[in-house]
This record gives structure tokens, C-alpha cells and sequence, in this order.
């Protein structure tokens, strides 16, 4: 039941940061800034949040996450006003590239060469 309430007050914050994120962070055009996810402590007085940029350059990246930072304590402010918690937890921001590497993966697989026609395709295996 716990685990359950942890992961609707992850998905609250998220989308709460995505939007105040959105306002607080300025960004160059093409570049698009995601809140992942968020990851609150069991006591609610700490939060993760898990931040990936696309279309930006690494340096761009530290900008982006030093901003997010200066903005900390109006972020838990807009926090405290919108999302009725006992505690109004503090933001810790880490960058995160998981999307970058999934798409890496997904191209180095399509970049596979198919295989040869008289070779058989093994069977999935199957796990026990």
C-alpha cells in the first residue's frame, strides 16, 4: 500500500515540476527539457528528479540543471501551493540519459545487418 502512494506522489510531482520547469527554465529553441521521473524518500522530505535535455549540447545540459538548481526554492514554493503533502520535500536534480541511450540501442539494432536467408532463425528462448 505504501509502495503504491509513493509512486502516485512520484507521478504528481512530475508532471507539477514538468510544468513549472517549463516556465522557470529557459531553453533555445530545439531543445526540449523532460522531468523522467521523480523519486520521493519514504519520508517525503527529499525528491530526485530525474531530468533528461534533447537537442542540447553537454554544456547546455549543466546550464540547464545549474538553473534548475537557483530555482530550487521556488519550485518546492509552487510545490507547497499546489500538492496538498505534510511536507513539502527538497529537490535534488540529476541528469538523466536514459531516453539518449534507448534511442542508441534502438539504432544500433536497426543498423544490424538481417540474417541470411538459408540460415535458420533460432527460437525464442523460453524462460522457466
Amino acid at each position: 500500500m505504501a509502495q503504491h502512494r509513493l509512486q502516485r506522489i512520484n507521478e504528481v510531482l512530475r508532471r507539477e515540476l514538468a510544468r513549472a520547469l517549463l516556465k522557470l527554465v529557459p531553453l533555445p529553441p530545439g531543445a526540449l527539457l523532460t522531468v523522467n521521473r521523480v523519486r520521493i524518500a519514504a519520508d517525503l522530505r527529499h525528491a530526485d528528479v530525474y531530468l533528461s535535455l534533447i537537442g542540447g549540447e553537454a554544456k547546455l545540459e549543466e546550464q540547464v540543471l545549474a538553473r534548475a538548481a537557483e530555482v530550487r526554492g521556488e519550485l518546492q514554493h509552487i510545490i507547497g501551493r499546489h500538492i496538498k503533502m505534510k511536507f513539502t520535500p527538497h529537490l535534488h536534480f540529476i541528469s538523466d540519459h536514459s531516453v539518449e541511450e534507448g534511442t542508441r540501442i534502438l539504432q544500433i539494432l536497426d543498423n544490424l545487418p538481417p540474417p541470411a536467408p538459408d540460415e535458420p532463425v533460432p527460437p525464442p528462448e523460453t524462460a522457466s
